[in-house]
C-alpha cells in the first residue's frame, strides 16, 4: 500500500501541533499572528484545567514594548516544541 508524501507530512505536522501534551515547563512556539511574540519560543508556566478561553500561560525571555514577559494563549495558538 502506498501512502502519499503529502498525507504523511500532514500527519506529522498535525502530531507536532498537538496541544494535548502541554504541561508546565514545555517549550512552545506562538502561532497567534496578533501577538507580540508571534513565532517566538516561550515556556509554559501554568495550565488551567477550567473551561476558559486562554488557559495556558507562557513566559518569554524578551520583554514586550511595555515590559510584559508573559501572556495567556489558547491551545490552538501554540505549537509544542519540546
Amino acid at each position: 500500500m502506498w501512502i502519499s508524501a503529502t498525507l504523511l507530512l500532514n500527519t506529522i505536522d498535525i502530531k507536532l501541533k498537538s496541544p494535548l501534551m502541554l504541561t508546565k515547563n514545555s517549550k512552545v512556539k506562538v502561532l497567534r499572528k496578533e501577538s507580540y511574540w508571534y513565532q517566538d519560543i516561550g515556556t509554559v508556566f501554568r495550565v488551567e484545567k477550567s473551561d476558559i478561553r486562554y488557559p495556558i500561560s507562557v513566559r518569554f525571555t524578551k520583554e514586550s514594548y511595555n515590559g510584559v514577559t508573559s501572556n495567556n494563549f489558547n491551545k490552538s495558538e501554540l505549537m509544542l516544541i519540546s
